[in-house]
């Protein structure tokens, strides 16, 4: 991990809660990979199209909830993404994201 990063175990409570006026929006940085097993802490997608989060033997929703829903065999995924805040009227709330991963590093 780089230095000042902090690891969080992402079980069945929420990823992210913002403040109600609100919202958040998943950026592609890097290219996405695939098809094959994504790595844990990229990003990839369920079969109905739904992002979610892999982790080593599970795939966690942004509302905290595990799915099943994903190939893993054959998934698509990027290991280079980060998140925005989006304020109240739609426009970014920052040029910075709230986070970046890189699961690859």
């Amino acid at each position: 991990m780089s230095e000042g990063a902090k690891f969080i175990h992402v079980g069945a409570e929420r990823c992210i809660t913002l403040a109600p006026s609100h919202s958040y929006e998943c950026r592609l940085i890097g290219e996405i990979q695939g098809p094959g097993r994504p790595l844990p802490g990229s990003l990839t997608w369920t079969v109905g199209g739904e992002l979610v989060l892999a982790w080593d033997k599970f795939f966690a929703t942004f509302d905290g909830f595990e799915s099943k829903d994903v190939n893993k065999r054959e998934a698509f995924y990027v290991t280079h993404w980060g998140v925005w805040v989006i304020d109240g009227n739609g426009k970014p709330a920052s040029h910075d994201p709230l986070f970046v991963i890189g699961a690859d590093q």
